[in-house]
């Protein structure tokens, strides 16, 4: 701000663009009627993600006004809504654990790190980081699951006979309780639920040494494979960027500019790329931004 101000730029604010044409120069026109005119033009006005900072789309329809393609939209770096009656039960609960994004039972995108349940589905780093592969899927109408592993740091036979250990140890034990220690003690009755092992505490009341081979298996394979079907993927407020966008075979990679209308530039997050978390999206704003004013200047 302090350089905008030393060299002398005009800062217009709340100031609405609602056309853009190019004749033998630009004419930008605002939305109280008043026109400024230029020899370039960069749109840098952002995606659709978190709208409430001011990035509504507006810039796509400016991009489509002056003859350039937009990709299909969807919100990334995003929470995913998963179906299921039991999660207002596990809101709040956070594990480590590896999350997938499966199509086909063919896994699509991964990662490990914090995950947490929320009373819609689940949150935290990794599923951001695979969310923009749900959005994908879901966009294109095809169904989208995703698998959790809650126990990622064992092979499914160590856990296998930890889980045989467990049951056997203290006989008496009740099969609830002989998984508290284990894992979140919030999870147990819902992973005890989802493997088909009564419906209500009472029904876990009896010794785990009871419990059947295939009842055992269907409980590791909920803690290494917990798959739910993705409903869809949080909305706009809730993404942190935009997938989708100006596509990129319109626009000269080398400085920016429009391979369509000359004097016309885009910089940010309106062009069709998005990274993972990490800074990628941001270092990918200043890098374009610069890039675009180096060459509108020229």
């Amino acid at each position: 701000m302090y350089e905008l101000i030393r060299l002398g730029v005009n800062i217009l604010c709340e100031a609405r663009v609602v056309d853009i044409r190019k004749d033998d120069e630009f004419r930008v026109e605002l939305e109280n009627g008043e026109i400024y005119r230029g020899d370039a033009v960069i749109i840098a006005t952002g995606g659709k993600a978190a709208p409430a900072t001011g990035s509504d789309g507006d810039g796509f329809l400016l991009a489509k006004k002056l003859g350039h393609t937009v990709t299909d939209l969807f919100p990334a770096l995003v929470q995913l809504m998963l179906e299921g009656a039991f999660f207002p039960r596990i809101a709040g609960v956070k594990l480590v654990g590896t999350a997938e994004i499966l199509y086909n039972n063919e896994s699509l995108a991964r990662d490990r790190g914090d995950i947490l349940f929320a009373n819609y589905g689940v949150s935290g780093p990794p599923i951001l980081q695979i969310s923009r592969k749900a959005g994908e899927l879901l966009n294109a109408g095809k169904e989208a699951y995703l698998k959790i592993n809650i126990m990622d740091t064992f092979t499914r036979e160590e856990l296998r006979q930890l889980l045989k250990k467990r049951f056997q140890t203290g006989p008496k034990k009740t099969v609830d309780f002989s998984l508290v220690g284990l894992i979140n003690k919030r999870l147990i009755p819902v992973i005890l639920m989802e493997a088909g092992i009564g419906r209500k505490p009472k029904d876990w009341q009896f010794p785990a040494a009871a419990l059947s081979a295939a009842e055992q298996e269907r409980i590791l394979q909920i803690l290494t494979g917990w798959r739910f079907k993705i409903r869809r993927i949080r909305s706009w407020p809730s993404a942190q960027v935009t997938a989708g966008g100006v596509d990129t075979w319109e626009i000269d990679e080398r400085t920016m500019e429009s391979k369509l209308v000359k004097g016309l530039f885009f910089a940010g997050e309106v062009i069709d790329i998005d990274g993972g978390c990490g800074g990628y999206n941001l270092q990918w704003a200043w890098s374009s931004g610069y890039t675009a004013g180096r060459n509108a200047a020229v």
